[in-house]
């Protein structure tokens, strides 16, 4: 709970949605009998108000009064056409093309400009060939491409933004940090993007799936063998900074309560060149399997498994093998049937995922930015003069070259399932089962060029292990040092339909953890070696987020939305007299948790002082901040502990329709009414530092549930 609903935030703008869809189909026989056509339309556009707090609303109106309480906005169409045919009595052959493309923004609530919007959506063309060879074998075939990219040339002028200047970061205070100037808390964006890219992208894929069934093996056998091809996956990318360079300006408000006054700028951001090919990502994955489902008798069925896959990633930016490495993934199961009735089944399974190889995971996005030189403007005193300057030249070909680890692998996790289905009478059944997963070897990024002491304590010895010019470097490896471990217990109860009822019913109960210790190269390791431990909210199970767990910015240790204690959820039908139908169903589940609360301590603090100056001159005159002279450290003994988790958020949905049938004709009339309690519970914490304690922005809520919405709808069948 939240100590005098310090968390709680009322007021501000709840999320509002106006939608404008077309959706219209049509199908029928080409040659009778033999070959089938379907094709639909889509068309949409959705406007969507953004949730704001009362806080964000206040500072938005305060430093700029004559911004708008911008809507976020989103368009698309969707054109579609299959082609199903049969050949001889045995095969069947399909064909679709599918179109979407979809214009859109991604503002946050604290945005004063619409400055975010993205592109996504391509063609995608795939055939498929299903035959069934006697009554023992049956065969599948499929190949498929699309280029479903992301930001193109149009994506910029879609909605009409072409805005001037830099983008504008403004925060409510600064301080000193590693001999620089920051920002405390973020409270506006806006001005212009920083960047614009072009992003296209590819993919062809080709797969084959073969399954063969066999009795008198001691037992029953269902064969399966197949393979899994992904001979191009391409992702690319060109980046522009705006503003001809001069791509991003910090600024602080120059009296906190007094927001006439306006605000002052204390960073500048410049990038050269300002335009350039950042991303030539070339990833393959091939792949394999066997697997044997296997009946000894009528209670029983157990299944075996095994995949094999070789994922290859190649950068043509710098031309280097990113990744060369295999992924051996087992899996093995069991269905045990209790009673000959089958109303009690045991099940147990055991399974090795690797994570799926896609266009814009870790490794692929990783280390083609540093190919840009960046200056950083800075008037740590706050009397408009920018004095201290800062460095960032382009990583060179031989140091890029030692930025991906060797072994470089996919991550995977291990998980364990056992489980028990009871059926009782009235068609009631209730399913429970424990799940143990443990995800290991992320994606994690280290610093390859810090000068690091050989234990907490000590002072940091600078940089230049690898490149004399430059502060942090990092590299692309695999976290072997923690492991993200995931308990829960899952209980299902169902009734079927019948007297005219329908039940389902959910409940979970989740218990997580972070195992190991620190990043080999996080702050953390050496100024607080001792508060590892955290049950609450965890980094993303993604990856490249444990860099830095002692952050003056970021989302890192605010951002988890799986980490949730337990969720619940009910929903039911009922066929009432006079063909009317009634279907409710409600949510309930634990709200987030807050981060582990940091705070500061100050620049001359002995504990500070004694990790070594505040920032390193390098070899070419710039200077680089010493990682370990933070000054934040965290309230308590452990990154579990203390963590505020927010209140229980309650979604209740009820709909009443009623069917009027003629003949062949069909007409269905319903209300549907969304959050019906009207709940204004807030979904996620503030990603602008809701973990500082020192922060305007402390333990501050965002994204409000939708206030309560009516919904007619009316469908004709015929």
């Amino acid at each position: 709970t939240c100590p005098n609903q310090e968390c709680k935030t009322t007021g501000g703008t709840p999320v509002q949605a106006d939608i404008g869809q077309f959706d219209g189909s049509f199908g029928g026989p080409i040659i009778r009998d033999r070959v089938w056509f379907f094709t639909s339309f889509r068309k949409s556009a959705v406007e969507t108000q953004i949730s704001r707090n009362s806080k964000n609303v206040n500072d938005i109106k305060a430093y700029y009064p004559s911004a708008e309480l911008f809507p976020q906005e989103i368009k698309g169409y969707q054109p579609y056409v299959k082609v199903t045919s049969r050949v001889g009595t045995a095969h069947e052959l399909t064909g679709f093309f599918q179109r979407d493309r979809t214009h859109g923004q991604s503002n946050w609530q604290y945005y004063f400009d619409p400055i975010n919007v993205y592109s996504n959506g391509g063609n995608v063309y795939s055939a498929k060939i299903t035959s069934a060879w006697g009554d023992r074998m049956t065969t599948s075939f499929s190949a498929g491409y699309n280029n479903k990219r992301g930001n193109d040339n149009d994506t910029y002028e879609a909605f009409g933004f072409d805005a001037q200047g830099p983008n504008i970061n403004i925060y409510d205070g600064t301080r000193i940090s590693s001999g620089f100037i920051t920002g405390n808390s973020l409270i506006l964006e806006g001005g212009n993007n920083a960047t614009r890219t072009n992003v296209p992208a590819s993919l062809s894929l080709i797969r084959g799936d073969l399954t063969y069934y066999k009795a008198g093996w001691l037992g029953n056998h269902e064969f399966g063998t197949g393979f899994f091809l992904e001979p191009e996956n391409i992702y690319d990318q060109v980046t522009s900074y705006t503003n001809d360079g001069f791509f991003r300006e910090y600024q602080t408000v120059v009296d906190v309560n007094n927001p006439s006054l306006g605000t002052r700028p204390y960073r500048r951001d410049y990038a050269t060149p300002i335009s350039l090919q950042t991303r030539q990502a070339r990833d393959r994955n091939y792949a394999f399997y066997l697997q044997d489902s296997w009946r000894p008798n009528d209670r029983l069925t157990a299944n075996v498994g095994m995949r094999f896959d070789y994922v290859k990633r190649v950068d043509l930016v710098r031309n280097l093998t990113r990744q060369s490495s295999w992924s051996v993934q087992p899996r093995l199961g069991a269905t045990y049937l209790l009673t000959s009735d089958a109303k009690n089944v045991l099940r147990a399974s055991y399974a090795r995922l690797g994570e799926q190889v896609m266009g814009r995971d870790g490794v692929t996005i990783f280390g083609a930015d540093d190919a840009v030189s960046f200056r950083r403007e800075y008037d740590n005193d706050l009397n408009g003069t920018f004095e201290t300057t800062q460095l960032l030249p382009a990583t060179s070909a031989t140091v890029a070259g030692q930025q991906i680890a060797p072994g470089l692998h996919q991550p995977y996790l291990d998980e364990l399932i056992f489980g028990y289905r009871r059926q009782f009478g009235w068609q009631i059944g209730l399913d429970v089962a424990y799940i143990n997963r443990a995800y290991k070897h992320m994606w994690a990024n280290i610093d390859i060029n810090g000068i690091y002491p050989d234990g907490p304590g000590l002072p940091f010895g600078g940089f230049g292990r690898v490149d004399r010019n430059q502060g942090i470097v990092l590299q692309q490896t695999n976290n072997t040092w923690s492991q993200l471990k995931y308990q829960a217990i899952e209980m299902t109860a169902t009734k079927s339909m019948s007297r005219g009822f329908q039940l389902i019913g959910g409940f979970t109960r989740q218990w997580h953890k972070m195992d190991g210790t620190w990043n080999p190269t996080d702050p953390a390791r050496f100024v607080q070696p001792n508060h590892f431990a955290n049950d609450a909210n965890l980094y993303m199970a993604r990856g490249n987020n444990d860099g830095n767990s002692l952050p003056d910015t970021g989302n890192a240790l605010s951002y988890g939305p799986t980490w949730m204690k337990y969720r619940g959820n009910l929903g039911g039908v009922w066929q009432a007299p006079w063909k009317i139908n009634v279907a409710a169903s409600a949510t309930f589940q634990a709200g987030p948790w807050s981060g582990a609360p940091l705070y500061q301590l100050a620049a001359n603090d002995p504990d500070v002082l004694k990790y070594g100056p505040a920032t390193f001159t390098l070899a070419n005159g710039s200077t680089a901040p010493n990682p370990l002279a933070t000054r934040n450290r965290y309230v308590f003994s452990n990154r579990g502990e203390g963590q505020q988790q927010a209140p229980l958020i309650t979604t209740v949905g009820l709909k009443i329709g009623k069917t009027l049938q003629y003949q062949r004709y069909q007409l269905e009339i319903a209300g549907n009414i969304f959050n019906l309690l009207n709940g204004g519970d807030y979904t996620q914490y503030s990603y602008n530092s809701a973990y500082q304690s020192w922060s305007s922005n402390f333990l501050l809520m965002v994204n409000q549930q939708p206030a309560r919405a009516f919904q007619l709808t009316v469908v004709g069948r015929f």
